[in-house]
């Protein structure tokens, strides 16, 4: 027997080996006690990453829901516009219809008129204004040439707008029936080969129940206003007349 143990007596030996014994099986209970307890937490940690593997898939399929909701909206913003673009044109069919229908007189006279069965004499011919010193550097380019416009003997209705096939832009002599008028000196105008001219002096709107018609020319000395059916023509719209009326439609879309 080891000397450091003959010290002890026999009691004194139990005694110890059985306190061995108590922490051997406290120490056993405590490590059945953590391994319980981490298979615990290891079942609890797998649930977690199969939750958290459905909320991942759950986010992904809903910001591919969202990218799908936003390319679907802007294809319908782009359906409204394309609609709200129509339903102006159509607006300003209307109107337009409307100024036609509403100008016309007893003598068959104003926009609803027929020109091609008016019997019409007189001409109206835009002359371009004299080259001055400063105009030197256009010397050389082709001079311009005059258009021809029919003369209307339509002075007695101000404020009446004619349809005239051949006047090569929209013109009044009234230049409080144009709006954001812009003045400058453009060309001259004579009427039916007399004396009688009108100088250009400026370029507006023409402002009726919503519909604007732009680039209306402002011709001092004129009188009578007249809309350019090849004015009308180069926009993109198409005249249509019948016996009693005439009508303006958009070809252009």
């Amino acid at each position: 027997m080891p000397e450091d143990l003959i010290k002890f007596s026999d009691m004194e030996i139990g005694y110890l080996v059985r306190k061995c014994q108590r922490q051997f099986k406290k120490m056993m209970k405590d490590f059945e006690e953590i391994n319980l307890k981490h298979t615990s937490l290891t079942e609890e940690n797998k649930l977690l990453s199969e939750e958290n593997l459905k909320l991942t898939e759950s986010r992904n399929s809903q910001l591919n829901e969202i990218t799908q909701l936003k390319t679907e909206n802007e294809s319908l913003s782009e359906k409204v516009k394309s609609l709200n673009k129509e339903l102006g044109i159509l607006k300003s069919q209307e109107v337009v219809n409307k100024l036609l229908e509403t100008t016309k007189h007893k003598d068959h006279k104003g926009l609803g008129f027929d020109s091609s069965s008016s019997k019409r004499k007189g001409k109206t011919t835009f002359i371009p204004p004299k080259p001055t010193a400063k105009s030197n550097k256009q010397k050389g380019k082709e001079k311009e040439k005059p258009t021809k416009v029919p003369k209307k003997e339509a002075a007695k209705y101000p404020g009446v707008w004619y349809l005239d096939s051949g006047c090569s832009r929209h013109m009044t002599g009234d230049a409080s029936l144009l709006s954001n008028l812009i003045p400058y000196d453009g060309t001259r105008v004579t009427f039916g080969g007399s004396n009688d001219f009108g100088l250009t002096k400026g370029l507006g709107n023409l402002v009726y129940k919503g519909l604007t018609i732009q680039a209306v020319s402002y011709v001092e000395g004129l009188n009578y206003n007249l809309l350019s059916i090849s004015q009308f023509c180069d926009k993109g719209y198409s005249l249509e007349f019948c016996k009693d009326m005439a009508s303006l439609k958009n070809i252009s879309t």
